[in-house]
């Protein structure tokens, strides 16, 4: 994933009123990002417990085969630049302004993979380089609307973000504004890309599902096609893309 952002921190000391700014290196070698330290409350338990955690300090698999097949995940968020070694000690949170285009809502055409499924599985990771996060979830598939995937098996896939542990035992949460990240037990629409870099998919966006109805989790383009809309009326309108698509390249 590749980040043109603006990163930010934010501080539990709420007296503080000077805001500092530096600049760092995002995933674009050329591109310039400031990362800005807010006074705002801490993290609570609460929330932290929400998301998987990465030991700053974890070592490597033993095993070569594990050891390179979490290389190779891991590589996809090297050079972002955006986890700090020493975050200051009242740092509790540390987030990116995404300045990509939003997806669209319903990404049908874009996506290589289109899922409803649970997370049943979570866990966070460094990069190799201890500059990026992420988490990785497995997910138990209960209906395919893309892709060649069986139905009740599980795949694996990542985003970027999660809680960062310290060695003196301080924790801190990584996030991207307007991406969210799912939490385990949840039903999910997942919307997925297969970039070949990873064994995990990358996901493009999701919406939760909360009965019959779903529940924007990202900020999207036209998030107005989506809201109020059930799993039904999601489920019609990813088989119209993609029925549209086929019928495209049948004319062609």
């Amino acid at each position: 994933m590749r980040f043109g952002n603006v990163m930010w921190m934010a501080t539990a000391i709420v007296v503080a009123l000077t805001v500092t700014s530096f600049f760092a290196r995002a995933r674009h070698p050329a591109s310039d990002v400031s990362c800005q330290s807010v006074a705002s409350p801490s993290q609570t338990p609460e929330i932290l417990e929400r998301y998987p955690v990465a030991n700053y300090n974890e070592p490597p698999p033993v095993d070569d085969t594990a050891r390179l097949h979490r290389e190779k995940k891991n590589s996809r968020y090297d050079n972002q630049e955006w986890v700090q070694k020493n975050p200051h000690p009242e740092t509790s949170r540390i987030g990116l302004y995404d300045e990509s285009h939003p997806p669209k809502a319903i990404p049908a055409v874009e996506s290589d993979v289109i899922l409803i499924g649970q997370v049943v599985g979570a866990a966070a990771f460094l990069s190799n380089d201890k500059r990026g996060v992420y988490s990785e979830y497995t997910v138990k598939v209960s209906n395919v609307l893309k892709g060649n995937l069986p139905v009740g098996g599980e795949i694996s896939l990542d985003r970027p973000g999660g809680v960062v542990l310290y060695p003196d035992g301080r924790r801190v949460l990584y996030t991207v504004a307007e991406k969210d990240l799912p939490l385990i037990g949840g039903e999910y629409i997942f919307f997925l890309k297969d970039d070949k870099k990873s064994d995990n998919y990358e996901v493009v966006t999701f919406y939760q599902i909360d009965g019959n109805q779903i529940i924007p989790v990202d900020a999207v383009d036209g998030i107005t096609e989506v809201k109020g809309k059930t799993v039904a009326d999601i489920i019609k309108a990813v088989k119209a893309q993609l029925s549209a698509t086929r019928g495209d390249k049948n004319e062609n």
